[in-house]
């Protein structure tokens, strides 16, 4: 549970669920966020397709999220996803200096995150992100 002064964050996971799950939840006080079903790459890639096709990435549209709000439900289609496009920001950032596809501040802020839940649940107390 992450708390904020406005708001409170729970993540959780699992790995011993065999039902569908959602991805994600996101509550507000106008509305909700839900998006069900898991990244389709390593799927795709499993039956042959390739990243370079067309389809690479698209999910289909029963794994789409809803935005749900008092007044209408509205259908939020995913955008294309691509690991590889990271792999490649990765070398070359390594191999010619290009930019990071991730700054390295923000890895260092979720390993901060990461370790302070860690250690959050082994002394059962909340614990202030510095």
């Amino acid at each position: 549970m992450l708390h904020y002064k406005n708001l409170e964050v729970v993540l959780h996971g699992s790995s011993f669920s065999a039902a569908p799950n959602q991805r994600f939840r996101v509550e507000g006080t106008k509305g909700s966020f839900v998006k069900s079903g898991f990244d389709p790459q390593e799927a795709q890639l499993k039956n042959g397709l390739r990243p370079t096709d067309s389809n690479y990435g698209v999910e289909s549209p029963e794994q789409f999220g809803c935005v749900y709000t008092e007044e209408s439900t509205e259908v939020i289609s995913t955008k294309v996803g691509c690991y590889q496009r990271y792999y490649t920001g990765i070398a070359n950032a390594i191999r010619v200096g290009g930019d990071n596809p991730v700054h390295p501040e923000g890895v260092v802020n979720v390993l901060k995150i990461l370790e302070l839940a860690e250690k959050s649940s082994l002394i059962g107390k909340t614990l202030k992100l510095e």
